[in-house]
């Protein structure tokens, strides 16, 4: 996504989420050819949403990229040697100024209905949800994983418009 001078990725994955699950196409943009990255919104920690090679080779190619996460997803980037990560709960929200342009973004982390776990012993040990990311004149829902739910109404009802889900 770019929008206001930035350039967003959401739930980076440029190959195979791990060894038992293959992709079934290629991906739409090689590990080669990741562009420029300002910011990283995580929906939730599966690894085919948080993909540890991915995530690494984006820092590479971006060493000031920041990463916004779910709670409980901070101290996995910290493990990675990634410190420039921020995690937040539902309803919270981060502005972020474009150097390039000057203009704020509004990123505010919303519910999902889903769950979250890496492996066997960390089942919903960390939040999941969307995002909507608003800038002047656009407003963006990312919804992750999600299935249907209240949490849609309410989001509804906190922002009243929607230009691109």
């Amino acid at each position: 996504i770019q929008v206001a001078g930035l350039t967003i990725a959401t739930d980076p994955i440029f190959g195979d989420s791990t060894w038992p699950f293959r992709r079934m196409t290629r991906s739409g943009i090689s590990w080669t050819m990741i562009p420029s990255i300002d910011v990283v919104v995580i929906s939730h920690n599966h690894p085919d949403h948080l993909n540890k090679k991915s995530i690494h080779a984006i820092v590479k190619k971006n060493p000031k990229v920041q990463f916004l996460v779910p709670l409980g997803d901070k101290q996995w980037f910290e493990k990675q040697g990634i410190m420039a990560v921020n995690e937040y709960t539902w309803w919270d929200y981060q502005d972020i100024t474009s150097s390039f342009s000057g203009n704020t973004v509004r990123f505010s982390f919303l519910p999902a209905h889903h769950w979250s776990g890496r492996g066997l012993f960390d089942y919903n040990k960390s939040l999941w949800g969307s995002w909507m990311i608003q800038s002047p004149g656009q407003t963006i829902y990312f919804a992750g994983d999600t299935a249907y739910g209240n949490h849609f109404k309410a989001i509804r009802q906190e922002f009243k418009t929607i230009d691109i889900a």
